[in-house]
């Protein structure tokens, strides 16, 4: 029973630490290089359709971003991805720090 309850924490640990730190990558870029970001997220809603383009114009709609306009110049949109992105930077550090702690209290 102890042998699966470490190797579940441990395996649970390393998901934490892997999607902790991608969401962490993401969010810094968000932070760094908000029209990279903004970019990607108009492109890739206006090429996919279904529930991809349906929840990233919901997105653009709520940022008052305009597909059609060049988002990426408007310091507004730019400053509100900062934000988000520094939010979620602070989520992905507490989820790296929960996966770290798994790892180690084995």
């Amino acid at each position: 029973m102890v042998v699966y309850r470490v190797r579940v924490n441990a395996a649970l640990g390393v998901v934490f630490l892997l999607s902790g730190s991608a969401a962490l990558v993401y969010g810094l870029l968000d932070i760094v290089a908000p029209s990279l970001t903004i970019r990607w997220q108009v492109r890739s809603t206006a090429t996919y359709g279904g529930t991809r383009q349906a929840v990233g114009m919901g997105f653009q709609r709520v940022l008052g971003i305009d597909p059609e306009s060049d988002p990426w110049d408007d310091p507004g949109v730019r400053r509100k991805v900062r934000w988000i992105g520094l939010a979620l930077a602070l989520v992905a550090l507490a989820v790296v720090g929960l996966g770290a702690w798994m790892l180690v209290s084995g």
